[in-house]
């Protein structure tokens, strides 16, 4: 047969199969399939497997109470809103009528709820909401909670980051306030399952004279004084092990230590936690960012005019500010 002849059955078999698959498509209920699919649920229920139960007081830092979700798995999918006047009013919705300041702070009971808290009654400000807590080193930034557009500068200070000199270390040592930051992890069954990462704060940092390097009295002066003694952080944080602090005004301590380099002039700020969490980073609250740096004013857009103005014209134009006329 030549392929002259073979080309018209050819061709009439393709269209034979394409006309079939038109109107088989065309009657096909796909939403019949997908309802007598039957859906699959996760067997874990965590409401079954709480550490404590939920909406326990676990501990209080610096008039910050902290509460048990329960948890890590469970999400009560309802945001929290706190009380400006009274620091141990939380886990509320926002209700306009009753004459109370509210302010987001987070879901309920979460890492960034009790972190946002902390923040906002020994700070003044808050830290913005994202999904996952991992990207909050890179992406993460203060706010104060008023109407008038206002921020912080945002402090990014990665784990394991090198320190030049003496200024640097001074700018890399935790401090209180700092937000620690750590890795997600996805080890389920393990009491720290945390898929979309966690934060805490720094409620306090103090020397570790437990260290042996700190044994030795000249060697610790020595330490102190370059800004390389190792040290001890303190941390508040809700929805990790959900467990009672004990009395305690924190709930963990990590360790902190300058590690030498190759060159052993300069050293990686390593900040170590004691239960196996990957420690991304920390971000810190800088100074206050005026409006004219986060968008021009209005000012700066008259003042460009006139510049224009005088280029062009060679007429001097005099820009009036508010208290000008005043």
């Amino acid at each position: 047969m030549r392929i002259s002849q073979v080309f018209p059955f050819l061709a009439g078999f393709l269209l034979i199969v394409c006309v079939s698959s038109v109107v088989y498509f065309a009657r096909d209920d796909y939403e019949r399939h997908l309802l007598n699919q039957h859906k699959k649920y996760d067997t874990f229920d965590p409401l079954t497997n709480c550490t404590t139960p939920f909406d326990t007081l676990l501990g209080i830092a610096d008039h910050v109470p902290a509460y048990s979700n329960c948890h890590t798995r469970f999400n009560m999918e309802r945001v929290s809103y706190c009380n400006l006047w009274n620091p141990l009013d939380v886990g509320r919705t926002a209700d306009p009528a009753d004459g109370v300041p509210r302010v987001l702070v987070g879901e309920h009971f979460t890492a960034n709820d009790y972190v946002n808290r902390w923040l906002i009654f020994n700070r003044g400000v808050l830290i913005s909401l994202f999904p996952y807590y991992s990207r909050y080193v890179s992406e993460a930034s203060f706010a104060y909670p008023t109407p008038t557009p206002s921020h912080r500068m945002t402090v990014r200070l990665h784990n394991k980051q090198r320190a030049l000199d003496i200024e640097d270390r001074k700018l890399n040592a935790p401090r209180r306030g700092d937000v620690v930051v750590f890795d997600a992890m996805y080890t389920e069954g393990q009491p720290h399952y945390l898929p979309s990462g966690h934060i805490a704060v720094v409620v306090k940092v103090e020397n570790n004279l437990e260290h042996p390097d700190m044994q030795d009295k000249e060697k610790k002066n020595k330490l102190i004084r370059e800004r390389l003694q190792p040290r001890r952080v303190y941390i508040a944080e809700q929805n990790l092990y959900n467990r009672h602090w004990e009395g305690k005004n924190y709930s963990r301590v990590m360790d902190f230590y300058w590690e030498p380099t190759a060159n052993e002039k300069e050293f990686r700020a390593i900040l170590q936690d004691n239960d196996g969490l990957t420690v991304l980073g920390r971000i810190r609250a800088g100074r206050r960012v005026p409006t004219s740096e986060n968008k021009p004013s209005y000012q700066l857009g008259l003042q460009e005019a006139a510049k224009e103005v005088k280029e062009k014209y060679g007429e001097e134009v005099e820009v009036v500010t508010p208290t000008d006329q005043e």
